[in-house]
């Protein structure tokens, strides 16, 4: 299983290689552009737009699941990636 996602991501992402599209390219250009707009926000502003993207992206199905955990042992694993990408999303990133 593991080797059927690692070959489905490399062919997607040799996809876009092989295309022209480079990952690194397009966040330094997302960078550039976000400094142009030298938009004036609050970081705090940023914390709430990330945490409704990342619930979007996990969707409701995932909090539907969440609710059903009735093991305590689950909770502490769930819980602990959990709050790893909550508090690595709470560090504000270092850009440019």
């Amino acid at each position: 299983m593991v080797t059927a996602a690692v070959a489905a991501a490399t062919v997607i992402l040799g996809g876009f290689a092989a295309l022209g599209f480079s990952w690194i390219d397009g966040l330094r250009a997302t960078m550039h552009e976000y400094a142009i707009l030298d938009l004036d926000r609050p970081y705090s502003a940023f914390l709430l737009i990330n945490l409704a993207a990342w619930a979007l992206a996990l969707g409701p199905a995932t909090f539907c699941g969440l609710a059903e955990l009735r093991d305590r042992r689950l909770w502490a694993l769930v819980g602990g990636a959990i709050a790893s990408v909550a508090f690595g999303r709470a560090q504000r990133p270092v850009l440019g």
